[in-house]
């Protein structure tokens, strides 16, 4: 009876294909990381934009009825006037929180005449969400006309 001969790897074919995998590992372990990482940074961006929208909603129901007071809208001719400045907490889970600080304010009013010869003014809203780490601003603007005319 023949014998099988069984050829077995060298000693230098195992050291080129582990230093092969070794080259190779960071590469391919770093890219399911990087993307994730971006994916998150991504749906910051998209719930920020969202909660913007949000806030812009309710502002605009202000400005529309009323509610907030002509005179500090006259004054934002001249300087920007403050809505509202407070902490706010971006949770997408409980490992993942950003607390930021959401800044609303009127950045600039100037009166026009709206249709039918009625007096009005166009409003610049400024929303802006400043990290707690201070890393990035995100900032939304919005714009309105709105009448003098009581609702």
């Amino acid at each position: 009876m023949r014998k099988k001969s069984v050829k077995s790897f060298t000693l230098l074919e195992v050291i080129i294909a582990i230093s092969l995998v070794a080259l190779a590992g960071p590469i391919l372990f770093s890219v399911p990381f990087r993307l994730a990482k971006q994916e998150m940074t991504a749906l910051y961006a998209t719930e920020l934009t969202r909660l913007a929208g949000l806030e812009w909603n309710s502002i605009r129901l202000q400005l529309l009825n009323h509610e907030i007071a002509w005179k500090d809208l006259a004054a934002a001719e001249s300087r920007p006037f403050l809505i509202e400045e407070r902490p706010y907490t971006v949770a997408l889970s409980k490992q993942h929180q950003h607390r930021f600080t959401i800044k609303k304010a009127v950045t600039k009013a100037q009166k026009k005449t709206l249709s039918l010869n009625r007096e009005g003014m166009l409003v610049e809203v400024n929303i802006s969400f400043l990290s707690e780490a201070k890393e990035k601003e995100h900032s939304f603007e919005y714009q309105i006309a709105i009448s003098c005319d009581a609702p």
